[in-house]
């Protein structure tokens, strides 16, 4: 499920890049539109490069929780009685790691979408001036 939103994440921004360079291109070839409102608008770009950028630190983070998951259970010692593997320090370490990675990942799409909806607001209000 992470990577599904990450990939929309992804989505999101950089549809919102092109369509912006789309757009600015289009104002910038018409004669009558003044610089300071092609300049206004393409200071929003800021914002969706940055949730390019929070999403892919967040699928950065995604591959590394799944890797600190795998070795805490990797670390976990075998018994022959239930539950048949018991934790151990090395264990619960990844186990901790893999958490605090999660919940800085979680952080980060949370703000790629913050950042999407920043820009979204930028944009509109450079338009309406």
């Amino acid at each position: 499920h992470a990577q599904s939103v990450i990939r929309i994440l992804l989505a999101l921004n950089g549809g919102a890049v092109v369509a912006l360079l789309a757009f600015l291109g289009n104002l910038v070839s018409r004669t009558e539109i003044r610089l300071e409102l092609v300049v206004a608008i393409s200071d929003q770009l800021k914002w969706f490069v940055y949730g390019l950028i929070g999403s892919g630190v967040a699928a950065l983070l995604a591959y590394m929780v799944s890797f600190a998951y795998t070795g805490g259970l990797r670390f976990m010692s075998r018994t022959w009685e239930h539950p048949f593997v018991v934790p151990t320090f090395n264990s619960k370490c990844w186990f901790w790691f893999g958490l605090t990675l999660h919940v800085i990942g979680v952080l980060c799409a949370v703000t790629a979408f913050g950042f999407f909806v920043c820009g979204v607001f930028g944009v509109q209000s450079a338009i309406h001036g």
